[in-house]
Formats: C-alpha cells, structure tokens, sequence
C-alpha cells in the first residue's frame, strides 16, 4: 500500500484561523542556461540572496560544460 500524501503548509496557503485571502506572491526568474531557469518567490530570493546567486552559478557551470 503507498504512503499517504502529506500536506506542509505553505507560504500561500491561507490560514485556517483566517477569512482573509493572503497576498499574491511575487516571483523572481532567474536565467541559468537557455534551457533552464530557477522560479523563485521574492521573498525567500531576498532572505537568501547569497546562497540563491551561488546556486545559479553553479548551476551555470554544470549545464554549460
């Protein structure tokens, strides 16, 4: 028998406790390669600047080699 499905909430998913619908995410695109590109919303991008910018670029290297 599969395991069962688990639901995380997730940023934009709205609180249960609330009728408020949240804020629509903004979303950054960032080129890797022209056949990829990493989706990512605004916020976590600008929390975790340093580590986003190092992934692309590894990202970079590997699809470019």
């Amino acid at each position: 028998m599969p395991p069962r499905a688990m639901r995380f909430p997730g940023a934009n998913e709205p609180d249960p406790q609330s009728d408020a619908e949240p804020a629509p995410a903004t979303w950054r695109r960032l080129a890797i390669s022209p056949e990829a590109e990493l989706l990512i919303e605004e916020s976590t991008y600008q929390r975790r600047r340093d580590q986003i910018d190092a992934l692309v670029a590894w990202a970079q290297r590997i699809l470019t080699t």
